[in-house]
C-alpha cells in the first residue's frame, strides 16, 4: 500500500489575504447593520400580554447578544488588516509566516498554530 504524502497548501499573497479580510469586514458591517435594525424593530413592537413581552425580551436579549459578537469580529477583523498592513502574515509573537492552512480556517489570525490562542493580549 502506498502513502501519499499531504498535498501543500498553496499560500495565497499578501494582498490575496488582504482583500478576503476586506470583503469579511464589508459583510460583517452589514450582518450588523441588519441585526441592528431588527432590534429596533422588536424594541418598538407593541405588547399585548406578558407573554409576548418575554418572548419580544428574550428575541432583543439574543439580538443583543449577535450584535455584541459581530462587533467583535469586526474588531478581530479590523487588528487583523492593521497588522497585516504593516507587517504582513507573520506570527505577531515569533514572527514567523503564519501558516496557510491557518489562514484558511480563521482569516483573523495574527499568530501561528504555535502561538494560537495567544492573540488576545496582543496589541496593534
Amino acid at each position: 500500500m502506498k502513502i501519499e504524502a499531504t498535498p501543500k497548501i498553496e499560500r495565497k499573497t499578501d494582498t490575496e489575504y488582504l482583500d478576503l479580510l476586506q470583503k469579511r469586514l464589508v459583510s460583517l458591517n452589514s450582518e450588523l447593520k441588519i441585526t441592528e435594525d431588527q432590534r429596533k424593530k422588536v424594541a418598538g413592537t407593541p405588547t399585548d400580554s406578558a407573554d409576548e413581552y418575554g418572548d419580544r425580551q428574550n428575541e432583543l436579549q439574543t439580538l443583543e447578544e449577535t450584535i455584541d459578537g459581530t462587533k467583535k469580529q469586526i474588531d478581530e477583523v479590523e487588528k487583523t488588516i492593521r497588522w497585516a498592513e504593516k507587517n504582513g502574515f507573520v506570527c505577531a509573537v515569533c514572527g514567523k509566516e503564519i501558516e496557510p492552512d491557518r489562514l484558511d480556517a480563521d482569516l483573523a489570525s495574527i499568530t501561528c498554530k504555535n502561538h494560537k490562542g495567544e492573540e488576545d493580549g496582543i496589541e496593534v
